[in-house]
């Protein structure tokens, strides 16, 4: 299981026991702060996204990929980001408008990368509400199925990992009553949904 939260958006991803699975949401802010490419971004992506400042949702959209990958290899910050160079995403591929649509050949691998726990594991953006932008990684690179959503999430709630899991373990297994309160699990507009890969 991997979280993520920003603003009023929590993002979770499940996958079977074993997999390797990492997510991140985070609002795009007006402006990003001093120093932001040096820190997040690979050289080549700096020269790729133009002079810094510019298309704060790109540039975040590759921290987002970046954090998602480091989660799903249990490295976390340790690993500075501007050391991992990801390929462009071509546009064809672009994030999806629904997560029903993301297949194998949105994923992408990482062209550089100092650690050899990120072998093999692959990114894909993820449907996102105006304003923000979010990412799944995996291992395996499957398509995605939405669970659940709900809406009303903070930043400031509190998020018991325990409750989480076994809610969300009972949503997968059939043995729980919807929580989307009536929405659309597929709708990006929903402040929380559950992935899981299939």
């Amino acid at each position: 299981m991997s979280s993520s939260t920003s603003g009023d958006r929590v993002l979770v991803a499940v996958a079977e026991e074993g997999a390797d699975v990492g997510v991140d949401v985070e609002r795009v802010p007006p402006a990003l702060f001093a120093g932001f490419d040096d820190y997040a971004l690979h050289p080549t992506e700096r020269a790729d996204l133009g002079p810094a400042g510019e298309r704060p949702g790109a540039r975040l959209g590759r921290w987002v990929a970046k954090e998602a990958l480091l989660k799903a290899a249990g490295l976390g910050l340790r690993t500075p980001p501007h050391t991992i160079l990801l390929p462009p995403q071509a546009p064809e591929h672009a994030a999806p408008r629904r997560h029903a649509a993301i297949d194998p050949a949105h994923w992408r691998r990482p062209l550089e990368a100092p650690s050899p726990e990120l072998a093999g594991i692959a990114v894909t953006p993820l449907p996102a509400s105006p304003g923000y932008r979010c990412a799944i990684a995996a291992r395996t690179p499957a398509r995605l199925e939405a669970v659940a959503s709900i809406a009303g999430a903070t930043r400031s709630a509190t998020v018991d990992a325990v409750k989480w899991r076994r809610r969300v373990s009972a949503e997968l297994t059939g043995n729980a009553p919807t929580c989307s309160g009536g929405r659309d699990p597929h709708d990006p507009k929903d402040s929380l949904w559950q992935a899981r890969t299939t």
